[in-house]
């Protein structure tokens, strides 16, 4: 581990000293939430049971989209941890198979007690949905399944979660649930202890395919379907075991079902889902929305790189492990499998650089970060350039702010990337790319944005201002991908007077963390080397968070200008 930049903790002096060379650059890395794509599932599922249990997460059933399977998949999230599970060790990050589930069913309620996974109702078909009143329960020490008593009544997509030692069984529907349906307020008490079934107090809104969540021995209840074929909720009902009483909370800003949620820190996690817009069709919910009981408030915390419904979520070491779930509005599962860490803070710039310019130049990028808080900011750069990804770890101290003075060059590499910066504690950050020779510097800043500052799926946008014209102006093109899967995207350029694009330009692989430009491509491409002025427009066909500028240079001077990409 290396370690560079200097401290200073004169903040008055820096930032004074940053305003005159960086004023325009200054971002801050303040909302919170870092994803990080990790190894898929062996196949594509949407509403399978999911369960931690001694840091080993678990998917059972689900449906890949035609029937429901009876399969069972055990992952180990953790490097070098000793797995409990009978097969240990696990292979870290890697899914392997376990003793199949009795009944073959998905959209089932899931619940752990002293370490077993108790499996609760269902659908096991995924034409009529059917529903089960099945139940089993799945021991990891020793990968085997056992039957016990059938719940009162067969309900697909109940929500469940564990109480004192009981599993309460919340809402739940019968009949089609893309037509037809009945949902249901009901709550059903399962007591592992004597195998038997008990009844509690109706929840206030009939609800399936919602999602529970424990903070504090108190069920949140959160969305989901409350009757019809479009009819979703924003509900949010809070379940006191301990009195019988049901509380209403602040309705989710986000009216959907479908969701998955989880608890962090004392707060509820709300994740995807199915949704109508208010001007639109059914639509697959890319939001996150975080509740804090102590506040009785929702607020929006990041996007999903995907949209995703049908989901599972577990929580391991405060970290969210979301898991498969369909990609669109339509019966596709997927099998993605991505964790969202709430307490890290990750930006990114396009470009940055060291390396050889025209005529004996030098590119190189400067970096400035700092940190107002009271605690120690533990802080990783991550370069994504052609030949992989190279890492640096630091430390900035509170209330002061560190330089990274050519900071490309500081990491050994000669090139240029996507420059990656995560922290355990918001930042502000400025930063400059520029050209130096003997008479001086000329440069650009990088901005600091959030993947969800990037383009999405279906996005169009434009680079307006761009020009080309041989020994005066020249337009680079720069495409970086924040998201965590392939992007693809479309480019059209165009001169002044519009009409007929110049050219296009398909792009048909921008890897995840890629960085890619397009040196004139007036002038390459479309075999314009004196087009004076002209414009793009970009379209995203797919992928998340991706960043779109172009650089118009000075030829006399490597002077850079960066124009970015708008809607």
């Amino acid at each position: 581990m290396r370690y560079f930049g200097t401290s200073c903790p004169n903040a008055k002096v820096v930032l004074a000293l940053v305003t005159i060379v960086l004023v325009a650059a200054a971002a801050a890395a303040t909302h919170p939430g870092t994803w990080t794509a990790r190894e898929d599932l062996p196949e594509d599922l949407y509403f399978a049971a999911t369960a931690e249990v001694n840091g080993i997460i678990y998917a059972i059933g689900g449906s890949p989209g035609a029937g429901v399977v009876d399969t069972v998949y055990a992952y180990d999230p953790q490097i070098g941890s000793a797995s409990k599970d009978v097969n240990s060790p696990l292979s870290f990050d890697v899914w392997s198979t376990r003793a199949p589930m009795p009944t073959p069913r998905a959209m089932t309620g899931a619940a752990v007690i002293n370490g077993k996974i108790y499996v609760i109702g269902g659908a096991i078909d995924s034409s009529d949905f059917a529903a089960t009143a099945a139940v089993e329960v799945y021991d990891p020490a020793t990968d085997l399944w056992e039957g016990l008593t059938d719940m009162p009544v067969a309900l697909w997509s109940p929500a469940a979660a564990a109480v004192d030692g009981k599993i309460y069984v919340i809402g739940g529907g019968a009949g089609d649930a893309l037509g037809e349906s009945s949902v249901f307020a009901s709550v059903h008490v399962y007591d592992p202890a004597s195998d038997s079934w008990d009844t509690a107090t109706d929840m206030p809104t009939a609800r399936a395919i919602l999602g529970a969540s424990v903070v504090d021995n108190l069920i949140y209840a959160v969305g989901g379907k409350s009757g019809g074929e479009s009819i979703f909720s924003s509900a949010l009902e809070v379940y006191d075991a301990a009195t019988d009483t049901w509380t209403t909370g602040a309705d989710m800003p986000t009216v959907r079902d479908s969701l998955a949620t989880a608890t962090v820190d004392g707060r509820v996690y709300a994740f995807g889902g199915l949704a109508f817009r208010s001007d639109g069709p059914l639509m697959v919910a890319q939001e996150v929305e975080v509740y804090d009981p102590g506040t009785n408030s929702w607020e929006q915390s990041t996007l999903m790189p995907d949209q995703r419904w049908g989901l599972g979520a577990a929580v391991v070491d405060g970290t969210v492990y979301l898991i498969g779930g369909g990609q669109n509005a339509t019966v596709t599962a997927s099998r993605f499998v991505d964790t969202y860490d709430p307490n890290l803070y990750t930006s990114w710039t396009d470009v940055a650089a060291h390396l050889s310019g025209a005529h004996g130049s030098q590119w190189q990028t400067d970096l400035c970060a700092a940190n107002f808080n009271n605690e120690t900011a533990n802080v990783i750069l991550v370069l994504h350039t052609d030949t992989g990804a190279h890492e640096h770890l630091d430390t900035i101290e509170a209330t002061r702010q560190k330089a990274f003075q050519d900071v490309v060059g500081q990491m050994g590499v000669d090139g240029k990337g996507l420059l990656r910066i995560v922290s355990d504690q918001p930042l502000r950050m400025a930063g400059r790319t520029f050209n130096k020779d003997g008479a001086g510097t000329f440069g650009q800043f990088c901005d600091f944005r959030t993947m969800d500052d990037g383009f999405f799926s279906d996005d169009e946008v434009w680079l307006i201002g761009l020009r080309q014209e041989e020994g005066l102006f020249r337009t680079n093109l720069i495409f970086a991908n924040t998201g965590l899967r392939k992007a693809t995207i479309y480019i059209e350029l165009f001169r002044c007077s519009g009409g007929s694009p110049l050219s296009t330009l398909w792009v048909a692989d921008l890897m995840p963390g890629e960085m890619r430009q397009e040196i004139e491509p007036f002038a390459i491409l479309a075999g314009e080397p004196n087009l004076g002025w002209g414009y793009a427009k970009v379209t995203v066909v797919e992928g998340a968070g991706v960043r779109i500028s172009a650089s118009v240079i000075d030829s006399r001077t490597n002077d850079a200008t960066t124009i970015v990409a708008e809607r």
